[in-house]
């Protein structure tokens, strides 16, 4: 049985899946503030891209977990790490993240689901 394969553009598929998702996904800059994040990101937090943009990722860390969240640049393997995260309305969620930083750019992708 032959089946029918839609070729569309890639990254129109991955932003529809993304906003699908339940996990929280995003991208920070060298200076660790998002770029990008999902839908699934801003309703767990609280924020709107327009806030997580000017504040790093690691401001919205418990005090006591901010050493476990920083990946090392160039590994090619995600570190993962389980961390208190602030929300908007002042409680914290724990997320277990993978993260992944580039040499290159010193963006940091991030993939979170709520435990």
């Amino acid at each position: 049985m032959k089946q029918n394969i839609r070729v569309g553009d890639l990254s129109e598929q991955m932003r529809i899946l993304s906003e699908l998702s339940p996990a929280l996904m995003g991208v920070t800059d060298g200076e660790g503030r998002y770029q990008w994040i999902n839908r699934a990101g801003t309703e767990k937090l609280g924020y709107s891209i327009v806030n997580l943009s000017t504040i790093s990722y690691t401001a919205l860390i418990h005090p006591d977990d901010r050493s476990k969240a920083v990946a090392p640049l160039g590994s090619e393997d995600p570190r993962t790490a389980e961390l208190r995260h602030s929300r908007k309305d002042g409680s914290y969620v724990w997320l277990d993240w993978s993260i992944l930083a580039s040499e290159e750019s010193g963006e940091h992708y991030t993939v979170g689901y709520d435990i």
